[in-house]
């Protein structure tokens, strides 16, 4: 529930900092009609939202920011531009250049997201007494190696901001690996 919290004060930074951002029309009223809805068409900055979805995965919060398109289907237009458009007539109708408003809301806040994520590894382990050819397997990374050679390679991972390793021993039913992990790489790390 805290990590939901933290995710969901995030993505309400981000979707001011995008309303902050968001390019409005100086008339103040809305551009036309949804066909689909026949609401009128809302102003980018009205249309941010920032929401939480724990309710079909509680043991996995998230929270996100978005444009709700049915109320500005053209949001993109500004965030990433258009080029020269050139109707059946030969008239050009001239492009649009690129103001980025989301992304940079994003950019602001992206430290503060990623301070929240448990930055996690999941491996696969293979953990000998002495030297061995190492398993090769190309679609899994594999940590294999004498107990010196684990400590150094996970001690890799932690260095670069890993806090939480899940593992699977590839010698599993044996426990040969897991005793080897708990007894001498575990207290070494």
């Amino acid at each position: 529930m805290q990590k939901l919290k933290a995710f969901l004060q995030i993505s309400h930074l981000i979707k001011k900092r995008v309303e902050a951002n968001a390019p409005v029309d100086e008339s103040g009223k809305p551009k036309g009609i949804n066909p689909r809805t026949g609401e009128p068409y809302d102003h980018i900055k009205n249309s941010v939202v920032g929401r939480a979805y724990s309710k079909q995965r509680p043991d996995e919060p998230a929270a996100y920011t978005a444009i709700d398109y049915k109320k500005a289907p053209h949001a993109h237009f500004p965030e990433f531009g258009t080029v020269e458009r050139v109707k059946k007539t030969g008239a050009t109708t001239g492009h649009m250049p690129a103001t980025p408003y989301f992304r940079p809301a994003v950019d602001q806040n992206r430290s503060k997201f990623f301070n929240e994520i448990t930055k996690t590894y999941y491996g696969f382990f293979s953990i000998t007494p002495e030297t061995t050819d190492p398993i090769e397997r190309g679609d899994l990374h594999i940590i294999h190696g004498t107990t010196t050679e684990v400590v150094k390679k996970v001690k890799e991972f932690i260095d670069l901001g890993v806090e939480h390793i899940m593992m699977k021993f590839i010698d599993f039913p044996s426990t040969v690996g897991l005793d080897l992990f708990l007894s001498e790489v575990y207290p070494n790390l």
